[in-house]
């Protein structure tokens, strides 16, 4: 009758302990998918970065061209 009654108990326990250690994994990759999308996000070619430059007027088309033909070789 005893060994009964802690069969069910340890049963809630592993339902708990796999909970817990699925939050911790979950929580885990969870940070190191969000590092990785930032530094994805902030990593602009240098072509990209000069356009953006030029459309706000920074460079001047000379400039712009100049720059273009030294970074597509």
């Amino acid at each position: 009758m005893m060994g009964f009654g802690m069969g069910f108990g340890m049963g809630f326990g592993v339902i708990i302990m796999v909970l817990f250690w699925g939050a911790i994994i979950w929580l885990v990759i969870s940070l190191i998918n969000a590092g990785t999308k930032k530094s994805e996000e902030t990593s602009e070619s240098a072509l990209d970065i000069l356009k953006k430059r030029y459309a706000r007027g920074e460079v001047t088309k000379e400039q712009y061209l100049e720059m273009e033909t030294e970074l597509t070789g």
